[in-house]
């Protein structure tokens, strides 16, 4: 692989309140970078219980040892999460989610966009 193609970054962390975890995946989600989002996601939420957010929107797919990189770190961890929502994605990559969650012996929810998912979270925040 040359360095150009290593450089770019299909995914990114972010923590936008107190225990949720927004991750976000763009483009094709190679082997190689599902291991190493699924690793700094853990090492992201380690301390807390936390709500997981994956937003989808602009993954266009996953190769298969990708998912099963995630399904491997997340396991061990499982009692730390309290909710998984979907944001977007194909149905594919909506299917993938799914198993991933199932495997946690979770169920994800599911948005359309960013938008709803905010609106949705401002409705549960106390007044």
């Amino acid at each position: 692989m040359d360095e150009a193609r290593r450089c770019i970054m299909t995914w990114q962390i972010q923590s936008p309140s107190a225990g949720v975890v927004i991750m976000t995946f763009d483009g094709r989600l190679s082997a190689e970078d599902g291991r190493g989002s699924a690793t700094a996601f853990i090492e992201r939420c380690k301390a807390e219980r936390i709500d997981i957010v994956w937003d989808v929107s602009n993954m266009r797919g996953y190769d298969s040892e990708a998912r099963r990189a995630w399904q491997d770190a997340l396991l061990p961890h499982r009692h730390r999460f309290r909710t998984i929502t979907v944001i977007g994605g194909t149905a594919l990559v909506r299917m993938g989610a799914s198993a991933v969650a199932l495997m946690l012996g979770m169920t994800c929810g599911f948005v359309k966009t960013r938008a709803e998912y905010d609106r949705m979270q401002a409705r549960r925040r106390p007044t």
